[in-house]
């Protein structure tokens, strides 16, 4: 931005107008106070969405995540890791945030940076800069939540608003009910068995495809969430 005002300046296009001479205090501010934003997240979850109109810094203890992939009817998606704590996560792009290791609710700061980035090669997250109070096929849309079901997606209610500063899914995928949720994958396969008990982790909760919870995983796919916070699909012939 400084150098296009400068290119204009160059060109005789620029004057000492109020307008231009805000335009030129309004970039220096941006570079002795660059942008910051805060996002807080929950130990409950360890995941949150983010997306922002500028490079950022990826902070200390987290990692940014892609969603690579919805097979329809799996009402899972497959995430894959993007970058990393130090590195520069681009702008105008929706990612999944995670935070394995908190053990309360931690706010982190996104601070801006001039360093290039580069964009993901595959993401079927959509980043939203701006609250939307009408948002286009309403239906579709599913946004991160921690609710009943725990961690997922879940479809914006009738008359939600979109919140600013969040990534979301857009699925059109009827078979995916209304009180549903689409679980997180983080595994390398998306299918896995349950780790023995020399594992760490070990179940927490079992679902079917549709997100309700069972008792006991049954013949077919079954959605188990362990109790580190990750998702493994495990199918049982």
């Amino acid at each position: 931005e400084l150098e296009d005002i400068l290119l204009e300046n160059m060109n005789t296009k620029y004057s000492n107008s109020v307008a231009n001479t805000k335009k030129l205090n309004d970039i220096i501010d941006k570079i002795n106070n660059p942008w910051t934003f805060t996002k807080k997240i929950t130990v409950g979850a360890k995941y949150a969405t983010i997306c922002l109109p500028y490079n950022t810094k990826v902070p200390e203890g987290v990692t940014v995540k892609v969603v690579t992939e919805y097979t329809p009817g799996s009402h899972y998606v497959k995430t894959a890791d993007f970058a990393k704590a130090g590195e520069v996560m681009p702008a105008n792009n929706g990612f999944l945030l995670y935070a394995e290791n908190i053990t309360e609710d931690t706010k982190y700061t996104f601070v801006y940076t001039s360093k290039d980035a580069k964009e993901p090669d595959v993401n079927k997250l959509l980043g939203n800069l701006e609250r939307k109070k009408d948002v286009e096929n309403p239906s579709e849309v599913f946004v991160l939540a921690n609710k009943s079901l725990g961690v997922g997606f879940y479809h914006l209610k009738n008359g939600e608003a979109l919140a600013a500063n969040v990534a979301y899914l857009r699925i059109a995928d009827n078979s995916i009910d209304a009180t549903a949720k689409v679980f997180i994958d983080d595994s390398t396969t998306g299918v896995e068995a349950i780790e023995t008990e020399k594992s760490i982790a070990s179940p927490a909760a079992i679902y079917d495809t549709l997100g309700r919870q069972a008792k006991a995983m049954r013949r077919g796919v079954n959605i188990v969430r362990m109790s580190d916070g990750s998702v493994r699909k495990v199918i049982i012939k």
